[in-house]
């Protein structure tokens, strides 16, 4: 009887460690494809994934904050820069004049919540508008810099 337990409860932790370590490869592994870093502003963030085509997006790099300020304790305060999806196939998802906030795709490093996670998989076809903004609910304004999107292109 002991025997067929210690059978079973090898059995079960081959089975476990082989299960967590397909898990791992699978989470590591690259589409074999072109990778590209693309910068954009609010003015140029239209973008169309080519027929034929399939976009990994990996990662948004933005700037970190702006309007830094010293305040009167001597701490400085600004506003983090956020990067949402503002349109996915010519249907509006963030509109924030509205107040209406899509799929958030970066923000600052030291944010708590990151946002939408990555790869996100662009099939062919798929049209995209991003938008970076800073501030906050009912308060948020453009951002003028530059941003870079992270995506490996690979064919269908």
């Amino acid at each position: 009887m002991n025997n067929m337990k210690s059978k079973l409860t090898t059995f079960i932790a081959v089975l476990f460690f082989s299960v967590c370590s397909l898990s791992v490869k699978a989470q590591t592994t690259l589409p074999n494809g072109k990778a590209q870093l693309i910068e954009f502003t609010n003015a140029t963030a239209k973008f169309t994934v080519p027929a034929g085509k399939t976009w990994y997006v990996y990662g948004i790099l933005t700037d970190w904050s702006t309007n830094t300020v010293k305040d009167e304790s001597g701490y400085y305060r600004s506003d983090d820069i956020r990067v949402f999806i503002q349109s996915l196939n010519g249907q509006v998802k963030t509109d924030y004049k509205t107040n209406k906030m899509g799929p958030q795709l970066g923000s600052r490093s030291t944010s708590p919540s990151p946002g939408t996670g990555y790869p996100i998989i662009f099939p062919e076809n798929t049209s995209l508008q991003l938008i970076q903004l800073f501030g906050s609910e009912g308060k948020w304004k453009e951002y003028s810099g530059s941003a870079l999107i992270s995506l490996i292109e690979v064919d269908n």
